[in-house]
């Protein structure tokens, strides 16, 4: 466990130092502060944003409530993607964030997933609250979730698991990482037998693990915004119109987030160098 902080805090002040670098160096090129579930999805969609014509991003990634705190502080950002819209419209009501640049642009997807595979029966897709009763077994004796005040999915966990009736017998079992990401990397090192944390991360667990029921928790409505005091605010909504586009859409569908549903999005400038335009719904 000791091993995973460690890790964690350099990898943490090595993205900090790029972020320096990148400011320092007077780039038109944007900082996203992102959460921790796009770890994989939002690389991906940052390279076709370069390949149409664009600056190269640079991802910063950790808890939304983490990276909400720093820009409270001042962090240098200039788009925040978080993993949920509360953070989001906590910076609008303060004025750090434009109130007219919020629009959720995925539904995230909360999962379980286990060291060995040893699901009840029936439970080949989404497990629901009689099927989470396979985290009372013994041989589960570390269960990780991400940090509920800090953490969308570790909320969202920790209200499946209330919703099911499981919470007080689990809670003495129960570990808290920083973020989903090192929530993942205590399962993957051994440090936890069971894990629930975003299905973006799970593209490529093989058979590991299972999408929990949505029902047993409030959506996950995966918002951004643009930094109100950004100076690369042109440059910032170009690449929150690209997450709307297809390309980007597809992207998120492959790691496993929803689209949303019913939600409109403000209007930015289109992502290629023509004329203005709103992204598709």
């Amino acid at each position: 466990m000791r091993r995973c902080l460690l890790i964690w805090a350099a990898s943490g002040l090595i993205g900090l130092l790029s972020l320096l670098s990148a400011t320092a160096s007077g780039s038109e090129s944007i900082t996203v502060a992102a959460a921790a579930s796009l770890r994989l999805a939002l690389p991906d969609i940052a390279a076709a944003f370069h390949e149409a014509g664009n600056p190269s991003p640079t991802l910063v990634f950790g808890a939304s409530g983490s990276l909400a705190r720093q820009i409270e502080h001042g962090a240098p950002y200039d788009v925040f993607a978080s993993a949920d819209e509360v953070w989001v419209k906590r910076l609008i009501e303060q004025g750090l964030i434009a109130a007219d640049s919020l629009a959720t642009y995925a539904e995230g997807v909360l999962a379980l997933a286990v060291s060995t595979p040893d699901w009840p029966a029936g439970s080949d897709a989404t497990l629901d609250a009689t099927a989470l009763r396979l985290l009372l077994r013994s041989r589960f004796r570390v269960i990780a979730i991400a940090n509920p005040a800090l953490a969308p999915y570790g909320n969202a966990a920790r209200e499946a698991l209330r919703r099911s009736g499981l919470w007080d017998a689990l809670q003495p079992r129960i570990v808290y990482g920083d973020n989903v990401r090192q929530v993942l990397t205590y399962l993957e090192t051994g440090n936890a037998e069971a894990a629930l944390l975003a299905a973006s991360l799970l593209h490529e667990a093989q058979g590991n693990w299972r999408p929990i029921a949505g029902s047993l928790h409030r959506p996950i409505r995966q918002t951004v915004g643009v930094l109100a005091r950004s100076p690369r605010a042109r440059q910032a909504r170009r690449f929150v119109a690209f997450l709307f586009r297809e390309q980007s859409r597809a992207i998120l569908r492959r790691y496993g987030l929803r689209a949303p549903s019913g939600l409109g999005s403000p209007g930015y400038p289109d992502t290629s160098r023509g004329n203005p335009a709103r992204p598709s719904q």
